[in-house]
């Protein structure tokens, strides 16, 4: 999953392809699953927790070569060839606590690269 930053996207769910994503999978306060209506392929989850963070399916994306997981969870049951490269592996469902300190490392992370690749940029 791939954590967007949702500021100023509020209902942009009733805009993916004409057609109203639905909750499915477990219904709860903690998280809502969104699922396309037509084929029940899950698109994204709206975490509680993270208030502004959506966890989107990086093959939503036309291009998602820039994706690397930083998060993997329930490894305990992962077959041994199934390796992602995540930099945070827990062995089941992480505490919210450490989950949100390995999002606020790849936050962090994030805003020096970005840093770095704008003072590449020659200004015009």
């Amino acid at each position: 999953m791939a954590d967007v930053d949702a500021t100023g996207l509020e209902g942009v769910e009733s805009e993916f392809a004409g057609a109203e994503p639905v909750i499915g999978g477990l219904h709860g306060d903690e998280a809502h699953h969104f699922f396309c209506a037509y084929c029940m392929t899950w698109m994204f989850t709206r975490p509680a927790a993270f208030g502004h963070i959506v966890n989107v399916r990086p093959t939503m994306f036309d291009d998602h070569a820039w994706f690397a997981p930083f998060v993997e969870s329930f490894t305990k049951t992962r077959l041994p060839w199934a390796l992602t490269g995540a930099v945070h592996s827990f062995e089941e469902y992480p505490p919210m606590e450490a989950l949100r300190g390995a999002h606020a490392r790849v936050c962090r992370q994030a805003v020096v690269r970005a840093a770095a690749v704008a003072s590449t940029i020659a200004p015009t």
